[in-house]
């Protein structure tokens, strides 16, 4: 029932701070995504564009349409309303300054329903019309903006919910003017400030020249005419009403020689046909002259001008015919179309209109016609065209400068399109050329839909002004078999958007966007393309398969010169060959290799590894990429000494088993190193810094073992671990981070012998079961900087176990390492000093203690039985001079200390 769209006006804009939604994301505990993706780090991941199918109708703000039961409008500039349904309907639902329209119809059979309407103003009372301003009922919020109604679904109704009411209704009323009843004629005698509505048909309304004008700046409309036949409306000034000149589901009417002034629509006619709209003037409104779903209608002869959105707009509308009208100085497009279907580009629109003074082509079902700067046109439109040429033309101020729909084999060759909402579109147009264009300051600069085999060869898209994400200078709507060489995108959302299979993209130089090539689809070629200096990512393929690339140049780009994001093996499966560069360094993209080596004289700038097995990826230094080195359904593999800066995720390991990340610096990453569905696998002696997360495990990631990691100075987490099971952290420290260590859904990992200082937080457990934090003595548990006391029996161990949100450790360490034989030996030769023994007997214990030191300290060898047999000859001299030249507690201190050296290397 509803079709088409309307324009109105968009307001807002969020700005995120990526550190401090990192971490939310993580202590608020949101669920990691489906697939092997880490949940998002607030701006450090790109939001992925979206795609409607026709790009040239984007959602319209301030209106919603659809069938269910709950509505929501989200983005007007009047009142965010929602509207829920008890029985599902059909509906629109439309909130415009001063008036909330809904257009409502049973779905499934239903006689009525209860509605409920939430986001109006609250304890205020509003006035509800139905159909046309007789039938008036009132609503009266409650104190939370809410009130309910009981709505007819027998047949479809259009509701308008405005906050005043007032309303004249003629012919009956001649308070105003005078009805003469044998020419039925009414002439308004007086200016107006309320609405008047039309009650019969086959009359003529003449305004006399007298003025309407709300009491606005907007609500209601000033002229209402709903279902009649034959009305005549002439020679009236409207003005400050959110609809001037309204007529809905009407047929057979006439409008001339009015004016429509600063109102939202100047003349607004909805679901109507063969309306004649005759020489009347519409100006400083929002959209001057709007059809919206109307069939058969005539414009002649009428001007649109400094309405500040939109001259005349046809939306979803057919058969219509527009002669000798004039559309100049509109703020945005003095000429629009929106259309989704054959039938919305079925009209009559000759040469007589203008834009800006220049003519208006609409031009159907030509064959070989040439449309060159001596046409002088303003805006160009082919419709089921074959064959035909357009260039050398300067198109500007419109919803396109020119639109092919259903048109084939044709050329668009050196036009310059400014301005517009769409530079240049193709929709459901195959085959054709386009060289050499220039468009800028467009929406969007260059669209293609639904539309296969087109050539774009050496054309420049700059400066796209819209905000959103999937519009950009040059884009590709599932669109296949296309051919770019050549082309220039600059300083828009997202310089080259490729939607469809078996699209090539050769030569082209994406610079200055937020994203320079963004992918999506199948069997795509990318060759010798240039991304540089967009802010975003330079090349990105989203959830893609089969894409050849090779000879592309990524540098100086902002957050990630190359980043491939997928959750299947499908997405991963591409043809990337080193003559790709990231900022001069190739891309290596290993598939399916045995046992290489990959090392530092590869000089690699990013490193993907997909289904390989026994590889060795070492001392690279690997910086601004989605990821540095990227695991992918990897096994038995090495990551070894490489240093990874200023990527998304440093090193990033998915679907992968059974191998060592070791000596590895990452540092200034969103995530340093991230493990996701990925088990049995070995983290040894890596260090992460600065990073806003340094050490991930997520998605059910299991088996793993992080032994002598660092994760300093981070701005969220040190260690992290969501939905992850059964995991050894031992030897780990974490320290200066916001949180030391979380767990999230985590069940049976064991956390000990690790460090934990001065992070501001140092742990936190929400949600999971079964963790350890601490092993039997003589193991132990963990060292907290903020928990180092009391000691009473000097074993090294806090005498009161540390607590902490989801989790505690029974058995915390006095001292950093306290657990490592070292340290605990080092902490007896203090307390043999602190005795001031004869300097025979010290030297005697202290060589003792130094000749286990030195065992446990030589790497080449296993020397735990050496250290034990001199911790033993050392209890035996402490005993013989215990109660001798040592106090008899001392010794035994000494002595208890010693053996628990001991049962640690024995365990």
């Amino acid at each position: 029932m509803f079709s088409g769209n309307r324009t109105m006006r968009n307001l807002g804009g969020t700005h995120r701070c990526v550190a401090t939604l990192a971490l939310l994301w993580l202590l608020l505990g949101v669920p990691t995504a489906s697939g092997q993706d880490p949940p998002p780090l607030g701006d450090l991941i790109l939001p992925v564009p979206e795609d409607p199918d026709v790009l040239e109708e984007p959602h319209q703000p301030g209106t919603i349409e659809g069938t269910g039961t709950e509505f929501a409008v989200t983005d007007s500039e009047y009142l965010n309303v929602t509207l829920q349904s008890t029985e599902p309907v059909e509906l629109r639902l439309e909130s415009v300054p001063e008036m909330i329209v809904i257009r409502i119809q049973a779905a499934e059979g239903a006689a009525a329903t209860q509605i409920t309407l939430d986001g109006l103003a609250p304890s205020t009372t509003y006035y509800m019309y139905q159909d046309d301003y007789h039938n008036l009922t009132t609503l009266l919020t409650d104190d939370s903006g809410v009130c309910t109604y009981a709505q007819d679904l027998a047949e479809p109704h259009i509701v308008f919910i405005q906050p005043r009411a007032s309303t004249k209704f003629i012919p009956t009323d001649t308070t105003i003017g005078t009805w003469n009843p044998y020419d039925r004629v009414y002439t308004l005698n007086a200016n107006v400030s309320e609405t008047i509505q039309i009650d019969e048909g086959n009359l003529t309304f003449d305004g006399n020249g007298k003025t309407i004008t709300g009491s606005g700046p907007y609500s209601g409309s000033g002229v209402y005419l709903n279902g009649k036949t034959g009305v005549t409306i002439t020679n009236v000034t409207v003005a400050n009403f959110t609809y001037g000149l309204a007529l809905r589901n009407c047929s057979n009417n006439t409008l001339t020689a009015n004016t429509a002034s600063d109102n939202i629509f100047g003349i607004d006619i909805d679901f109507s046909q063969a309306i004649t709209l005759t020489g009347n003037t519409v100006s400083d409104n929002s959209i001057g002259i709007c059809l919206y779903a109307s069939t058969g209608n005539t414009l002649t002869a009428n001007t649109a001008t400094n309405n500040s959105t939109t001259g005349i707009l046809l939306s979803g509308s057919s058969n219509h015919v527009l002669t000798g009208n004039s559309m100049s100085g509109n703020g945005r497009y003095n000429f629009d179309f929106q259309g989704e279907a054959d039938a919305h580009y079925a009209h009559d629109i000759n040469t007589s209109n203008t834009v800006d003074g220049k003519p208006l082509y609409y031009v159907v079902g030509d064959v070989g016609g040439v449309y060159d700067a001596s046409t002088y046109a303003g805006v160009f439109y082919a419709i089921s065209c074959d064959g035909i040429t357009i260039k050398d033309l300067t198109l500007t101020g419109n919803g396109a400068g020119v639109r092919l729909w259903n048109t084939h084999n044709s050329t668009i060759e050196n036009v310059t399109a400014s301005n517009n909402r769409s530079g240049i579109g193709l929709h459901k147009s195959d085959n054709n050329t386009l060289i050499a264009n220039t468009v800028s300051n467009n929406e969007h600069g260059i669209t293609l839909s639904l539309s296969d085999g087109n050539v774009l060869t050496g054309n420049i898209a700059s400066d796209s002004t819209t905000a959103a994400t999937n519009y950009g200078g040059i884009h590709l709507s599932n669109s296949h078999w296309n051919t770019l060489t050549g082309n220039t995108a600059l300083d828009n959302p997202t310089g080259f958007c490729c939607r469809g299979a078996n699209n090539s993209l050769i030569g082209n130089t994406a610079s200055n966007n937020a994203t320079g090539f963004y992918c999506v689809g199948t069997s795509n070629v990318l060759t010798g393309n240039t991304a540089t200096n967009n802010s975003g990512a330079g090349i990105w393929l989203q959830s893609c398969s089969a894409y050849v690339l090779t000879g592309n140049s990524m540098s100086g780009n902002g957050r990630y010169n190359f980043y491939i994001q997928g959750e299947a093996d499908a997405h991963y499966a591409h043809d990337i060959d080193t003559t790709n560069t990231v900022d001069g360094k190739p891309v290596y993209y290993l598939v399916n290799d045995v046992g290489g080596v990959y090392d530092s004289s590869t000089n690699a700038g990013v490193l993907y590894a997909i289904s390989c097995d026994g590889i060795t990826i070492k001392d690279l230094t690997l910086s601004g990429n989605r990821a540095g080195v990227r695991l992918w359904n990897t096994h038995n593999s090495t990551i070894e000494n490489v240093t990874a800066s200023n990527n998304t995720i440093g090193i990033w390991v998915s679907s992968s088993t059974g191998n060592v990340l070791t000596g590895n610096a990452t540092s200034y990453n969103g995530i340093g190193i991230g493990l996701g569905a990925s088990d049995a696998n070995t983290l040894a002696g890596n260090s992460a810094s600065n990073n806003s997360l340094a050490i991930m495990l997520y998605s059910s990631s299991s088996g793993n073992t992080l032994t002598g990691n660092t994760a300093d100075s981070n701005e969220g987490v040190g260690l992290y671990l969501s939905e992850a099971a059964a995991n050894t952290l031992n030897g780990n420290t974490s320290s200066n981070n916001e949180l030391g260590m979380h767990m999230r859904l985590c069940s049976d990992n064991q956390t000990w012998n690790n460090n934990f200082i001065n992070n501001a937080t140092q742990a936190l457990v929400t949600g999971g079961s079964g963790n350890v934090f601490n092993l039997p003595s003589p193991i132990g548990g963990n060292y907290w900087s903020d928990w180092t006391g009391p000691d009473s029996d000097g074993d090294g161990i806090v005498d009161v176990p540390y607590a902490f949100t989801g989790g505690q450790d029974n058995l915390p360490w006095v001292v950093q390492d306290g657990w490592m034989p070292q340290t605990m030996i080092e902490q007896i030769i203090s307390d043999v000093l602190a005795l001031n023994l004869q300097n025979g007997i010290e030297n005697s214990l202290d060589s003792k203690l130094d000749a286990a030191q030195q065992a446990l300290d030589d790497l080449n060898n296993s020397n735990n039985v050496a250290a034990i047999n001199a911790l033993g000859a050392f209890i035996n001299a402490v005993q013989a001079q215990s109660g001798v030249h040592i106090p008899a507690d001392d010794a035994n201190a000494l002595i208890a200390a010693a053996q628990q050296i001991i049962d640690l290397l024995s365990s």
